[in-house]
């Protein structure tokens, strides 16, 4: 199984997002599992079973999924397992009709189905792969003592030293999330599919053009146009609806799927979800998505820079799918304020934070490491839905 040494990319992703460094791509290539097919053309075939040669022996955790009818970052699912290596995703599609062929007994050409082998459509998809990092900070015996004037003193601080590394872990853990959901967005970017792009909607449904009075360029100023926001608003709740209907329209490839509300993550940016608010002078909207049991609020998808609205809602990277790539392709996705995510689209595998402590006595002094093993996914044959202020 591969595993990802990410300690650098968590060191660069913080630096941006404490301001202290300027945006940067990020190559994500390979870093989020986008599952592999079992089967013919797939990987462990020897492995499957014997029926429908689609399902593999030895896996840690395993998901049904059939049609529907605190990481802070967004409330992911979490499917994490101590033994085995990869989540098996087994999807169970909807079963066709056929004739009733009760109604054609006695015909001259009549044939009987009597016993015969009806297989359901199922697929089998593994996501496996993980994501690693430390931190780590040595305690000496003595070398603080000379800063303090008592033992509570610098009992206190040795202790928020120890915090600290809990407070760093939690906060990258918290990146890698972000992370997991930009790339998402930039391979529906990737895919052509389920970016709706509000802007130019609006411009199309009210007949303006950039001639027109009336008419709303792309970008931050769409936010103060209360107009456009009643428009983004009525356009939001109709696709919250819209994903709750069995179909093939908003996710990548041909499986058929439908997103009840109490199955869909919510994520809006904090500057469109506060004009709303502000602007609209309605609780409408606001109550809409806070009644969404899984709804999330961020104040930026990759970079944080300040009141910089290009930045906080861009998303810039080289997406996952990427990897093994001679010349792998940059997305650029401006302008996002909200996601819909069926919550299979977007999650965990293997998750597992722990912590050592060595003692080296003849320097008298104490090494604290704290480390994280986590495996995130995308599954692009979930719904999902982009929308931007294009």
């Amino acid at each position: 199984m591969k595993v990802n040494q990410i300690y650098s990319l968590i060191n660069s992703v913080s630096a941006q997002v404490w301001g202290t460094a300027a945006p940067t791509v990020q190559n994500l290539a390979g870093l989020i599992s986008l599952g592999q097919k079992v089967g013919a053309g797939g990987v462990w075939t020897a492995d499957s079973d014997k029926f429908l040669g689609a399902l593999v022996d030895r896996i840690g955790k395993t998901v049904i999924r059939t049609l529907d009818s605190r990481v802070d970052f967004p409330n992911l699912i979490k499917e994490s397992f101590e033994f085995g290596a990869a989540l098996q995703k087994i999807d169970v599609q909807p079963v066709a009709a056929t004739n009733d062929n009760s109604w054609n007994v006695g015909a001259v050409d009549f044939t009987s189905n009597y016993l015969s082998v009806y297989k359901p459509t199922v697929d089998c998809t593994l996501f496996s792969g993980i994501n690693t990092w430390t931190v780590k900070t040595t305690i000496p015996d003595k070398l603080y003592a000379s800063a303090f004037t008592d033992e509570s003193g610098m009992s206190a601080f040795i202790n928020a030293v120890v915090d600290s590394l809990t407070s760093s872990l939690e906060a990258q853990f918290n990146k890698v999330a972000h992370l997991a959901v930009c790339n998402f967005i930039a391979e529906k970017k990737k895919n052509s599919n389920g970016i709706v792009n509000l802007v130019t909607m609006y411009n199309t449904a009210m007949g303006y053009t950039s001639e027109s009075a009336g008419y709303q360029p792309v970008g931050k100023s769409a936010l103060y146009n209360k107009d456009f926001m009643q428009y983004a608003t009525y356009v939001i709740n109709n696709y919250v609806a819209y994903l709750r209907d069995d179909s093939t329209f908003y996710n990548v490839g041909t499986k058929i799927r439908a997103t009840s509300r109490d199955n869909m993550h919510v994520i809006m940016l904090r500057a469109f979800a506060s004009a709303s608010a502000s602007y609209l002078e309605s609780s409408t909207y606001h109550n809409e998505l806070v009644a969404l049991p899984l709804y999330d609020e961020v104040n930026y998808w990759q970079y944080n820079a300040g009141e910089d609205f290009d930045y906080k809602s861009g998303v810039v990277l080289i997406p996952s799918s990427e990897e093994g790539e001679d010349s792998p392709t940059t997305q650029t996705v401006g302008n996002v304020v909200g996601v819909l995510l069926d919550r299979m689209a977007v999650g965990t595998t293997i998750s597992e934070k722990w912590s050592a402590s060595d003692r080296f006595n003849s320097e008298r002094r104490t090494n604290i490491t704290m480390g994280c093993n986590i495996g995130y996914f995308n599954d692009l044959s979930e719904n999902g839905i982009v929308f931007t202020l294009n």
